[in-house]
């Protein structure tokens, strides 16, 4: 039942009108039954403490990790920081997650390595043309940035 991965944002569970919220949240929630909710930029959904759609968002969604938690799985992504404040902003919120991961961001000599592996991977490569233009428009880095 429902998909694997069900991907969402604030524009997926957020409603215009009041009363509305909470409807889309539960959605989302039943069609990710049996599989993942993720939650791009969670830390989105409710912006400040006057964000009543946001609000009403954050309280459906805690309501129905609680009820459906044995049922899906929600993945709340985002930057570090955010992500802290969004989860102090609901004091039970942090109670109802199981853990959480950090990813660090990826240096410059990290991006250019994965993508010559993929790359190698496809078989493809980049001739020195593009690889200088490239670099010339500041999209690879250069060798004192790796």
């Amino acid at each position: 039942r429902g998909v694997a991965v069900k991907e969402v944002t604030r524009a997926d569970l957020i409603a215009e009108a009041s009363g509305q919220t909470a409807p889309k949240v539960k959605k989302a929630v039943q069609d990710a039954l049996g599989g993942v909710l993720f939650i791009d930029e969670a830390y989105a959904l409710c912006k400040d403490h006057k964000d009543e759609f946001g609000k009403e968002a954050v309280d459906t969604l805690i309501k129905e990790m609680e009820d459906n938690g044995q049922n899906v799985i929600v993945i709340l992504a985002g930057y570090h920081a955010e992500m802290g404040k969004f989860l102090n902003a609901n004091p039970g919120f942090r109670s109802r997650i199981a853990f959480n991961l950090d990813f660090h961001d990826y240096s410059c000599e990290e991006l250019v390595q994965i993508g010559e592996r993929t790359l190698e991977e496809r078989r493809m490569y980049i001739t020195p043309q593009p690889e200088s233009l490239a670099k010339d428009r500041g999209l690879l880095c250069s060798s004192e940035e790796r």
